[in-house]
């Protein structure tokens, strides 16, 4: 995955580090399998671990317990696209 700041970002609070986190945030979780969002989740974490420790450490211990959807089959994954949060 092209890292969306290059080798380096500007500050933490910046709008380039919240689209490129958000970036690889989205790579993970809409990943084709469970082997595949595993890769992108090290790939964040060697990103991102210098630069925001805490964010890392914050997804790294739920990390699987936040994948288990991939254990369902792929036409039950969008069962609830069409559903409207109100």
């Amino acid at each position: 995955m092209p890292d969306p700041c290059g080798p380096k970002c500007p500050g933490q609070g910046s709008y380039e580090v919240k689209k490129a986190v958000e970036d690889y945030i989205r790579s993970i979780f809409y990943a084709s399998s469970k082997k595949k969002a595993i890769e992108f989740f090290d790939l964040f974490k060697q990103r991102w671990q210098q630069d925001l420790p805490s964010a890392v450490k914050y997804l790294d211990n739920p990390i699987k317990a936040c994948l288990t959807f991939f254990i369902f089959p792929v036409e039950k994954k969008g069962l609830f696209e069409n559903y409207k949060h109100h």
